[in-house]
């Protein structure tokens, strides 16, 4: 089988970098490998990560307006100084000065635009976690909808009181036999029919 053929520090640099200006933070080694298109070790890739953020940080990134102006026109002097055309110079350099600002204005928009794009998945992931605890507490108030309409409130109370109240119950034969002061008579007991109405009442054959 052919061999991946190794990738040299400055395309890893030159990985890293892009990955960084394209979605504004550091890669892993697995992103780094998919920028490259190639293998690479861990510690290959620790080691040269490291030193990519070691120069970015000491990179300047505070200089103003105006010292850049004196840089650049710093610069046109000497190369003015060192050619017999200066106007050919001039032109050159006019040319390479837009080019730059063209190239520098191309990453800015490059990186901020990957970084609204990570904002926007992060604020998609989160509005996705709260769409499901949303939908979970809205599925529970559901069920405890449902179990309030099938199981009232005291229900179980009022299940446990019920056989007590049926087991004291008689059966109909026996309230009709049984008298309503004292114990049931024997016209009571021959007819069924309660004869008694008062305590002092004779029943008459």
């Amino acid at each position: 089988m052919p061999k991946t053929p190794t990738k040299t520090d400055a395309e890893i640099r030159t990985a890293i970098l892009a990955f960084r200006d394209q979605h504004g933070e550091w890669p892993t080694y697995h992103q780094v490998r998919e920028v490259l298109g190639g293998a690479a070790g861990n510690d290959r890739l620790a080691r040269i990560s490291r030193s990519v953020k070691i120069d970015v940080e000491r990179r300047p990134g505070t200089a103003t307006a105006q010292e850049l102006e004196a840089a650049i026109v710093a610069g046109i002097h000497a190369e003015l100084n060192a050619t017999e055309e200066p106007l050919l110079v001039l032109e050159d350099i006019r040319r390479r000065v837009i080019e730059a600002l063209e190239t520098a204005e191309r990453q800015c928009l490059e990186r901020e635009v990957g970084r609204r794009r990570v904002m926007q998945e992060q604020l998609r992931s989160v509005d996705g976690i709260l769409d499901s605890l949303s939908k979970g507490v809205e599925a529970g108030k559901a069920c405890a909808r449902v179990a309030e309409h099938i199981v009232p409130p005291g229900c179980r109370r009022r299940a446990a009181r019920r056989p007590s109240r049926v087991r004291r119950h008689r059966a109909p034969h026996s309230i009709a036999l049984c008298g309503l002061f004292g114990p049931p008579t024997s016209r009571e007991i021959l007819y069924g029919v309660p004869s008694r109405v008062r305590p002092d009442r004779k029943i008459s054959e």
